[in-house]
């Protein structure tokens, strides 16, 4: 997104909730430009639409809430969803722990930590998968997709810095 269609962006905004008056409309669009520059012109409208028809307060949106705006109707996987994979998975868990590990999607295979896991819970009586792991597999799925969801919303170059930092931090281990 330019500056040009940020300015353009702050004008409707304005049309839509006439009491949004920035103190200073040049610093405004720095400022929702260095967040927004990642999106196109027509994600960030079609957030500001979806904001200005859902939220009945009466206040302009900030640049985070055009971001929550623009992941509306994204499908994701319920907890649920991803521990009905895994059950599956432990199946075959003992044998073919490393497989059914690798066909896990990407979210599941973080919140379940390694194949070595799945095929130690394979092994647990199933009461004990159904309730103990069940549970510690729920929380770990909605900490990382939630953890997800806020790096999605970052501008790229501090996402980048993160994963640069993060990296850093498991290399010197």
């Amino acid at each position: 997104m330019t500056t040009q269609e940020v300015r353009m962006l702050l004008a409707i905004t304005g049309v839509y909730f006439p009491n949004y008056k920035p103190p200073n409309h040049d610093l405004a669009v720095n400022a929702w430009h260095e967040i927004l520059r990642d999106y196109s012109f027509q994600q960030v409208t079609m957030g500001l639409k979806i904001y200005a028809t859902t939220n009945t307060s009466g206040f302009a949106p900030t640049p985070a809430q055009l971001i929550d705006c623009m992941n509306f109707g994204k499908e994701e996987k319920s907890p649920e969803e991803a521990w009905d994979l895994v059950s599956k998975a432990l199946t075959n868990g003992i044998y073919g722990f490393r497989e059914e590990y690798a066909k896990l999607p990407e979210d599941v295979r973080k919140a379940v930590g390694s194949a070595e896991n799945l095929r130690e819970w394979a092994k647990l009586e199933k009461s004990t998968v159904q309730s103990v792991i069940h549970s510690n597999f729920l929380r770990a799925y909605k900490k990382h997709a939630e953890r997800e969801a806020t790096m999605q919303k970052l501008p790229q170059d501090v996402r980048s810095l993160i994963e640069g930092t993060a990296k850093q931090l498991t290399d010197n281990i």
